[in-house]
């Protein structure tokens, strides 16, 4: 059937078709260009959600610090005291959960050792908390003065931790945001690129499609049947 058809037919038609490709082609690449960035943007995510969590531990390492002065400011008064130590300890595993998510969260050797001192500051203040306690427990420490005392050698850890977990979330937070910055700007320009790439291939076919057809037709048939 092809074979029946014009010469200048079939010109038209293997152009149009080499146009479709060239239009199908850059379709499949913007569709190539949205994956990848819908693959970025989880990597951005999994960096907002180390921001959070790394924040959150934060603002529960100060919770630590606020019951533990409350805590000790009540001696004396030891049901107000319990309440507070309920509190103490319902930040301290908050605290120890969103260590525990962090550490499944981060990926490079310099982050989970960051995360591993982080634990092992907050094993070491809890432990001098618990040993401070104990102490005004048994009266050995019987005033606030007494165990705010006994606990300042602990808070180096806790004071690190806070610090630390401060600055892991603002890192991640600026990696988060110029991350998305290039990759709003490489998508841009890659898909303006495909575009008029595309655009200038379909326009030189159409215009290879004119000026054959048109050479085409203007050229002398030669009579099949002369003679």
């Amino acid at each position: 059937m092809f074979d029946r058809l014009k010469l200048e037919t079939r010109l038209l038609i293997a152009l149009g078709t080499m146009s479709l490709l060239v239009i199908a082609v850059a379709l499949s690449g913007r569709m190539g260009l949205s994956h990848a960035k819908e693959t970025t943007q989880q990597i951005l995510l999994k960096d907002a959600h180390i921001a959070e969590e790394a924040l959150e531990a934060r603002s529960f390492t100060l919770q630590l610090r606020r019951y533990e002065k409350d805590y000790f400011l009540n001696i004396g008064a030891p049901a107000t005291q319990a309440d507070y130590l309920v509190k103490w300890n319902g930040s301290r595993d908050a605290l120890l959960a969103h260590l525990a998510a962090l550490d499944a969260l981060v990926s490079s050797p310099a982050d989970h050792e960051t995360l591993r001192g982080m634990q092992d500051d907050l094993a070491t203040y809890m432990a001098g908390f618990d040993k401070v306690a104990a102490a005004v427990r048994s009266g050995e420490l019987a005033t606030p003065q007494a165990a705010n005392h006994a606990i300042t050698v602990y808070k180096d850890a806790i004071h690190r931790l806070e610090k630390t977990a401060g600055a892991l979330g603002g890192a991640s937070d600026h990696r988060m945001q110029e991350r998305a910055a290039l990759l709003e700007a490489d998508t841009g320009r890659t898909s303006t690129q495909m575009t008029m790439t595309a655009l200038l291939a379909v326009a030189v076919a159409l215009l290879m499609s004119f000026h054959l057809t048109k050479s085409v037709a203007e050229k002398p048939v030669e009579d099949a049947d002369r003679g």
